[in-house]
Formats: C-alpha cells, structure tokens, sequence
C-alpha cells in the first residue's frame, strides 16, 4: 500500500514540475540545435519518451519500482 502512495506522490510532483518548466519543449530545442548544429531550433516533433508530462511520470514510476524492487 505504501508502495501505491508513493507512486501517486512521485507523479504528482513529477508532473508539476515539468509543467511548470516546460521540460520537453526545452529539450525538444536543445535536441534541434544539437542535431542541426545550430541552424533550425523548432520544437514540431514528437519525442515519445518525454514528449509530456505523464509520460515523464511513467518512466520516473517505472525506475522507481525497479529501483525499490
């Protein structure tokens, strides 16, 4: 049970703070300068591993369960 809230709590504040920093649109044109060497920054394509918050979530609920066993 205790496992379940922490769960909900990692979301919670996952989510929150990648909402409020903008997370994947500042990766998404890090990644466009890096790959273009710094001629094209644009953020209209899709990374699926961190393209939202929930996902974001997911993976950092995912790593804790491995991590806690």
């Amino acid at each position: 049970m205790n496992t379940i809230f922490y769960m909900i709590c990692l979301a919670t504040i996952v989510v929150s703070i990648v909402d409020i920093s903008d997370f994947p649109s500042t990766v998404k044109k890090a990644l466009s300068f890096i790959w273009t060497d710094g001629k094209i920054i644009k953020t209209d394509y899709r990374l699926h591993l961190i393209d939202c918050s929930w996902c974001i979530a997911s993976w950092t609920n995912l790593i804790y369960l491995l991590c806690t066993g």
